[in-house]
């Protein structure tokens, strides 16, 4: 007799998340993700309750993601910060896309990214208003996040870091 397979949330999880790379998350369904998984629907329902739900997860797991990539060590974190945003749209579009297109509930941890905008020499050297600094260039990085997710060859990194430096420095000098 064949050993039965175990399914995991887990591996639902992994599963759900490596089919919206190709697909985006508007086109999950648990019948499509079943077909992926090579399994019935009954695991994912057996786990998540409802497809919002494993959405939801999806979406946590790709917000973490992104998380790592803006908070790695560096020696500027604030530039981190928007790099890092950039930076994971251009290695995985579908997945920011997912995270700031497709999905109603999307937000950033304001905090953590306000604490280490605080915490810049430049900042505090120039007394600069941090709200406004935080507003402006989270616009400015997710639109050139927007820029690269399609084009990933558009800018080279220093050309994007040079970019998100200038805007800061422009941004700040406003905010004095």
């Amino acid at each position: 007799m064949a050993k039965k397979q175990v399914i995991t949330a887990e591996y639902i999880l992994k599963g759900a998340l490596e089919y919206i790379k190709t697909s985006g998350i508007e086109q999950i369904t648990a019948r499509k993700l079943a077909d992926y998984l090579s399994c019935s629907t009954q695991p994912i329902y057996s786990y998540f309750e409802n497809l919002d739900i494993l959405k939801e997860k999806i979406i946590q797991e790709i917000y973490n993601a992104m998380n790592e990539e803006m908070l790695k060590e560096s020696e500027d974190p604030f530039l981190q910060l928007g790099l890092g945003v950039v930076t994971f749209a251009k290695k995985h579009p579908e997945w920011f896309r997912s995270l700031y297109f497709s999905h109603k509930k999307s937000k950033m941890n304001l905090e953590t990214i306000r604490g280490r905008i605080e915490k810049n020499e430049y900042v505090v050297e120039n007394k600069i208003n941090v709200e406004s600094l935080h507003r402006h260039l989270t616009i400015y990085t997710h639109g050139l996040a927007c820029l690269v997710m399609d084009q990933p060859t558009l800018y080279s990194e220093d050309e994007i870091v040079k970019m998100i430096r200038t805007a800061a420095q422009a941004f700040g000098r406003e905010y004095m």
